[in-house]
């Protein structure tokens, strides 16, 4: 996973961190793969340039700031009384939601079929289907 990472980073100038919980999806994505090294190694660079690259950053500032504006409006919008129990609680979303979007929900959930079933939606789609999804569940 690191040599992934590290020749995206010769292709795109950009260095990538690796952070705790990355191996969780990785390890689902090359499982679903019959540990195809090749085949793997071109998913995961893709999904480093793409889904995770404000994940790979040197820090979550980027990810913190979406948790921080985004997140909680939508939880108002779907959920006005949960909306306000979050409020009140005064609990750092990003503490909360930061953990499911940097691994996908891979960490938590010991279901292979469901953890492959995740991580293909979220490949599939926009990178910020995790955050609609942490809006759903805590709804």
């Amino acid at each position: 996973l690191e040599d992934t990472i590290r020749s995206s980073t010769l292709s795109t100038h950009r260095p990538y961190y690796y952070y705790q919980g990355l191996h969780d999806v990785a390890g689902v994505v090359l499982h679903q793969l019959d540990y195809q090294a090749e085949l793997g190694s071109t998913i995961l660079s893709r999904l480093a340039q793409s889904h995770w690259r404000d994940a790979l950053r040197e820090n979550f500032g980027n990810l913190t700031w979406i948790l921080n504006h985004l997140f909680l409006p939508l939880v108002q919008k779907a959920e006005p009384l949960v909306h306000y129990q979050l409020q009140i609680t005064q609990l750092e979303m990003s503490n909360l939601i930061l953990p499911w979007m940097i691994t996908w929900f891979t960490h938590d959930i010991f279901e292979a079929d469901t953890a492959a079933r995740l991580v293909d939606g979220f490949m599939a789609s926009h990178p910020l289907l995790c955050l609609y999804f942490s809006v759903s569940l805590v709804t």
